[in-house]
């Protein structure tokens, strides 16, 4: 797993690359043949790159669920190159993380209302500096 996360960064900055190819050829800017390649599967990825679509799941999870601080906290530790502690990590605070996406998705959906935006905006920073808390105490 440890090995992993460099190689789901590339991937995503890959897809990321198509995608932009895409809609630049769906734009109408470019005659350039206009056939898109089909968005690759989580199986299909992780074939590409030598692991079984679990581990793939597992790099994801940690890249995308442990909060930036605590990112910047544990890098360079031994910490960092535990998979089984990063999935822990990870998993620490899922609801708080869960509750700050709902109130981050909402006060998109308020902008027009100032006092529903306050309101979603201190609910999620609430949210996600709980969730941090917690990923810390887990490690």
């Amino acid at each position: 797993l440890r090995s992993i996360i460099p190689h789901l960064f590339e991937m995503i900055n890959q897809a990321h690359r198509e995608l932009q190819h895409k809609l630049y050829l769906d734009s109408g800017f470019s005659t350039v043949n206009k056939t898109a390649l089909p968005p690759k599967t989580t199986v299909g990825l992780a074939q590409e790159i030598g692991y079984t679509e679990r581990t793939f799941q597992q790099g994801k999870q940690i890249a995308r669920d442990i909060a930036p601080e605590v990112k910047a906290a544990i890098r360079g530790t031994t910490v960092a190159k535990s998979p089984q502690t990063l999935l822990k990590i990870a998993r620490a605070g899922s609801e708080e993380r869960k509750q700050a996406e709902q109130a981050e998705r909402s006060l998109k959906a308020a902008a027009q209302n100032p006092a529903e935006v306050e309101e979603h905006a201190r609910i999620a920073a609430a949210a996600r500096a709980k969730q941090a808390e917690l990923q810390l105490l887990a490690l």
